[in-house]
């Protein structure tokens, strides 16, 4: 029987948005086509901010500047999922380290581990761990399943304001689909990388090498790199709203080059470090 209590929940930190300053909603002019949301702009103020649900704004005022930044700060630190990869306090953020880590270590035999989806109520109340207390979370065989956190992790890539990949580099990675030789397309995904920020490339580095893990058992687990990269080529590549399916099929043999071979090639591009911004 579905458990009453969870029909109709909802987990505010998805709905609600913390705005440093007062926030003012202006109504949009019509026009021809349609337009989706309100813009609003952020008044600068020392000891307010906003709170936005739902297309409106409510106003908050701390003791002083220092308080309000405490709020701000406590507030969106509970919040793990839809969060930038570059505003956690580790290249690598906790909740992919320790997903990573649990596969390999108890699910790296298990047939479709990224392709069975776990049951939903599981995945939302992991995912609610996380988004409360990613530290606090210890994920455990005995009462975690291995579906459940594969899940989870693809819903956190799923549900980046930026995909891993970003659109800035999006041209360069069209420009290697053409490429046949596999020592030049792996030298233009080596070149491609020193264009990413730390935490893309370190986030990066350590997918690609729980890939390589993943598909290294991929006669039990049935993940071969071509199955990896049809699962997580559409996530890493585009946005909630910019998936081009015609375009996932190309990537998707980019993504298999990208799994198969870079790896291997991770030292060798600590040289080129100086370059990142």
């Amino acid at each position: 029987m579905t458990d009453p209590t969870r029909i109709n929940e909802i987990d505010l930190r998805n709905v609600l948005k913390f705005e440093d300053g007062v926030a003012q909603f202006v109504r949009q002019q019509s026009t021809k086509s349609k337009q989706h949301g309100i813009p609003y702009t952020i008044a600068p103020s020392e000891c307010e901010f906003s709170l936005i649900l739902r297309q409106k704004a409510y106003r908050f005022r701390a003791a002083d500047s220092a308080a309000k930044l405490m709020w701000l700060e406590a507030l969106n630190s509970t919040r793990v999922f839809g969060v930038a990869l570059d505003q956690f306090d580790t290249l690598v953020p906790s909740i992919v380290e320790k997903c990573c880590s649990f596969i390999e270590s108890f699910g790296i035999l298990t047939e479709g581990v990224y392709r069975v989806a776990g049951t939903t109520s599981d995945i939302t109340a992991l995912r609610r761990q996380f988004d409360m207390d990613e530290d606090s979370v210890k994920l455990e065989s005995e009462t975690h399943d291995v579906h459940v956190v594969s899940s989870v992790l693809k819903l956190f890539f799923k549900e980046l304001p930026t995909p891993l990949i970003n659109p800035t580099i999006k041209p360069y990675f069209y420009s290697i689909l053409p490429i046949q030789e596999e020592d030049k397309k792996i030298e233009a995904m080596v070149d491609l990388f020193t264009r990413i920020s730390y935490s893309e490339y370190e986030t990066t580095k350590r997918m690609c090498l729980h890939f390589k893990a993943i598909s290294a058992h991929s006669s039990v687990n049935k993940m071969t790199p071509t199955n990896l990269a049809l699962v997580f080529g559409p996530t890493f590549c585009f946005g909630k709203n910019d998936v081009c399916f015609c375009c996932c099929c190309r990537l998707s043999s980019l993504v298999q080059t990208y799994l198969t071979f870079a790896a291997f090639r991770f030292v060798a591009l600590r040289g080129t470090l100086p370059r990142w911004q």
